[in-house]
């Protein structure tokens, strides 16, 4: 018994020293295993980050509210959604992104993908480099003439994604039915309206103005000192001005002096000074003026909130003596439109998703009405929107398109006018200070 005792104990024994081997093979191929496992997460988990990282792009645009940037907006998130990148869109308004550009020109801080209005701005970020060359996204994209930018040196920098813009002035038709006048075409029929607005109010007891205007951020004040500017070309030489015309002194005598007949006639509202021209233009759609000097760029904001209430037109006075007039160009020539960084890490990727973003803005366009930046592009629905087909006609009946004066000079003189415009719309200055501090300015005349 002893023996089969002392067999049984040996067997167990190396049962048991087995089993030990056993579970230590197993916990090694364990620990084996999750080391490989973790290792392999690790290396998935870099692979995903360095993936998004490649794949992310930092976007700035500057559509204003009163810009149909809604959809241009959302293009953008469908784009991303089908090339499987990630775009961190920033939206500012447009004073707003010139001071960011402005600033990241010195910083170096640019995101990849950037919106320019262009002109002055844009040539000196191409000047320092900072902007990558596109021709070899833009080769087969068949643009018309008019949004081919290249710069001096015969090439790309900016890819077009907005269609032209000019200053231009909407007429309330329900607002001027209710008051019984027409839309005036001289400077005369349009006293007799401010006159005709005024005896309104004091009869039914209303506070409507001729023209829905807002100096606070001094951009309406410029806008309507250059159409008033081209106006007085057109009055002075007899000929509709194209291009870029030079405006000597004496056109802007005439200017400063229409300014003033505007400002005694009291055509604006009589807080003009304290609103902006986002709520300019809400006042106009709220019908509370007449008249609305503004640009083509806000014609969808309007055609939304006012549908056929109004109409598109052009100041009065615009007119030469055979019935033509002039349209003035806010962005012709200023090359506005999407800039790639040339840090960009990927930059083949940021010209294919820029390209595709300026073909389905353009397909959008069309639908609306807007004129084609492409040649491809040609279908209209003509039937969606009559003041869109206004617009167009406007444009392409224009006598003359001449490039605003004050878009053309150096931003320092922009804002210097838009200083001296701001007191002397709101009464700081009379018009001889106006134009000695515009002479000064200018120093060329």
């Amino acid at each position: 018994m002893c023996e089969n005792a002392t067999i049984m104990n040996m067997k167990t024994e190396n049962i048991l020293k087995k089993t030990s081997l056993i579970i230590m093979v197993l916990a090694l191929c364990a620990n084996l295993i999750a080391c490989t496992y973790n290792e392999n997460e690790q290396v998935s988990d870099e692979i995903e980050a360095d993936a998004q990282v490649k794949e992310q792009f930092e976007v700035w645009t500057f559509y204003d509210r009163n810009i149909p940037g809604y959809y241009y907006r959302f293009m953008l998130d469908d784009i991303a959604e089908e090339y499987g990148v990630t775009l961190d869109v920033k939206n500012y308004s447009s004073d707003d992104m010139d001071n960011k550009l402005s600033l990241a020109l010195v910083t170096g801080e640019l995101p990849d993908i950037f919106m320019t209005p262009g002109g002055e701005l844009v040539e000196d970020f191409i000047d320092n480099g900072v902007c990558a060359q596109l021709d070899m996204y833009l080769s087969d994209v068949n643009l018309y003439e008019d949004y081919d930018y290249t710069y001096t040196d015969g090439k790309h920098y900016v890819i077009p994604c907005m269609v032209k813009n000019y200053g231009v002035c909407y007429y309330d038709t329900k607002l001027m039915k209710e008051i019984g006048v027409d839309i005036p075409k001289t400077w005369e029929e349009f006293y007799e309206l401010n006159d005709k607005v005024k005896k309104y109010n004091e009869i039914n007891n209303t506070d409507y103005s001729t023209i829905s205007f807002g100096e606070k951020d001094g951009y309406e004040g410029m806008l309507l000192y250059d159409m008033l500017t081209i106006n007085a070309y057109t009055e002075e030489k007899g000929l509709i001005p194209d291009g870029n015309v030079e405006m000597g002194k004496e056109i802007h005598e005439k200017s400063v002096q229409k300014v003033d007949d505007l400002l005694k006639a009291g055509v604006f509202s009589d807080d003009y000074m304290e609103t902006g021209d986002e709520e300019a233009i809400t006042n106009f759609i709220n019908h509370r003026s007449l008249m609305l000097v503004n640009q083509s760029a806000i014609l969808s904001h309007l055609i939304w909130n006012m549908g056929d209430d109004f109409k598109v037109g052009v100041l009065p006075g615009a007119y030469s003596k055979d019935g033509r007039y002039a349209l003035t160009s806010l962005n012709s020539g200023a090359m506005p439109g999407l800039c790639i960084n040339s840090g960009c890490e990927d930059q083949q990727l940021a010209g294919e998703i820029c390209v595709e973003y300026l073909k389905r803005v353009n397909e959008q366009n069309v639908k609306l009405g807007y004129a084609s930046m492409l040649y491809e592009e040609k279908a209209k629905d003509e039937s969606f929107l009559t003041r869109r087909i206004e617009m167009n006609r406007l444009i392409e009946n224009a006598a003359g398109n001449p490039v605003a004066p004050m878009i053309r000079v150096k931003k320092d003189l922009t804002r210097g006018f838009n200083t001296i415009s701001k007191d002397y719309y709101g009464g700081l200055i009379d018009k001889d200070e106006f134009m000695k501090a515009l002479v000064k300015l200018h120093g060329a005349w």
